[in-house]
């Protein structure tokens, strides 16, 4: 039977104190200037078939939440599920928006 190694690890990740600062206010600023864009939580979203065979370019983001949404398709369950930040879910949403390339089903009563 083969057994796991075990490694001892100690490394020690420095990373400066005035990055992490410039970082976060970053992220707080963009956090407050997408939550008025961001839209209600009982939509239901379905990715437009004409858009996917369109073959229209894409941004990392964009491609993310394209794949959470081939399996939530609630915004609520996107802003759960997906491994991105907020502001940038709010971004994509609104990038795909304006692409055409999501369409609003119904909203879910609440």
């Amino acid at each position: 039977m083969v057994e796991p190694e075990i490694v001892k690890s100690e490394q020690i990740i420095k990373y400066p104190f005035s990055v992490l600062k410039r970082k976060t206010a970053e992220i707080v600023t963009n956090y407050k200037e997408q939550r008025a864009q961001r839209p209600p939580m009982n939509l239901k979203l379905l990715v437009e078939p004409a858009f996917l065979a369109s073959g229209e370019e894409v941004d990392e983001n964009e491609y993310d939440l394209l794949c959470t949404l081939s399996d939530y398709n609630l915004v609520e369950d996107l802003y759960k599920h997906s491994p991105m930040l907020d502001y940038e879910i709010t971004m994509a949403l609104v990038s795909l928006r304006k692409k055409n390339a999501l369409r609003v089903i119904k909203k879910r009563s609440v």
